[in-house]
């Protein structure tokens, strides 16, 4: 199955939208000097501009990092905030309250802020306004039979787990085969992505009678270990069968028929041995 974008984004030009953040707040260094002065409103108004310059700063960060989430993904949400552009507003925000304090005519300030805002969104670009990849039915159906696997695994980890409590080595191996197992037939029905919805229901199934059967080892095994233990590995390969047969059944409705399942099975099965 296909891997859905879990890979990191190391592209250059995201450790450039950092480098030019960092270069911002270095040239916002001389502000420091406002904080020297004696008057308190001085001392409030340069307080001011490093709020303002500081949540610019904030989103710009924030945003540069959700651009990156979203390039590298083959399929992503737009962010629900427009952190870059709200972060470049900012900034002009910032530049046209700094240069207030020096011009009398407001109409400057304006146009600098406007001029900051305009070339903060050419350096550090705008977010991400479209999701992509969300209408595309082959990769949906890819990540939901991830999904599928991935939740599949777990829970029957959690079930190994359960049974690895009892110290019995034969009842750990038993569950463990039928574990591989389930996880290679999912594997070999879901090579074409799509597939592998279709038996969601029977795993669910299997999944449902496995805990069942872990529930009924720990409830009867101080009254009969020996017999319980023997009934839970019969039903662990009973189930096993069943399971893999049923989705034997299924493959032979498709085009691809069964001898193309056992196909995938047997390669699956020569991978986890090293082959």
């Amino acid at each position: 199955m296909a891997d859905i974008g879990f890979h990191r984004h190391t592209s250059k030009g995201t450790n450039d939208r950092y480098d030019l953040i960092i270069l911002l707040v270095m040239a916002a260094g001389p502000l420091m000097f406002g904080l020297l002065q004696a008057t308190l409103m001085s001392l409030v108004i340069t307080l001011i501009q490093f709020a303002i310059l500081g949540v610019a700063v904030l989103c710009l960060v924030k945003g540069a990092a959700a651009k990156a989430h979203y390039q590298e993904r083959r399929a992503a949400r737009a962010p629900r905030i427009p952190a870059l552009i709200l972060g470049s507003l900012l900034v002009g925000l910032f530049v046209a309250v700094v240069a207030m304090g020096e011009m009398t005519d407001i109409k400057v300030p304006v146009m600098l802020g406007g001029l900051a805002a305009i070339l903060s969104l050419f350096a550090f670009g705008i977010d991400p306004l479209r999701s992509k990849g969300l209408d595309d039915p082959q990769l949906m159906a890819e990540r939901a039979a991830r999904h599928l696997l991935v939740s599949t695994d777990d829970r029957l980890r959690d079930l190994s787990d359960r049974v690895s409590a009892f110290n019995e080595p034969d009842l750990s191996v038993k569950i463990e085969a039928l574990h591989g197992a389930i996880l290679r037939v999912l594997r070999a029905f879901g090579q074409s992505g799509q597939d592998i919805t279709k038996i969601q229901q029977p795993l669910e199934k299997i999944l449902t009678l496995i805990g069942a059967e872990v529930d009924a080892l720990e409830s009867g095994w101080t009254a009969d270990s020996h017999s319980t233990a023997k009934r839970f590995t019969k039903r662990m390969q009973a189930l096993g069968d069943a399971f893999e047969n049923h989705v034997r059944k299924l493959r032979m409705k498709s085009d691809e028929g069964a001898i193309d399942f056992d196909a995938d099975l047997l390669i699956d099965r020569m991978k986890g041995h090293g082959i």
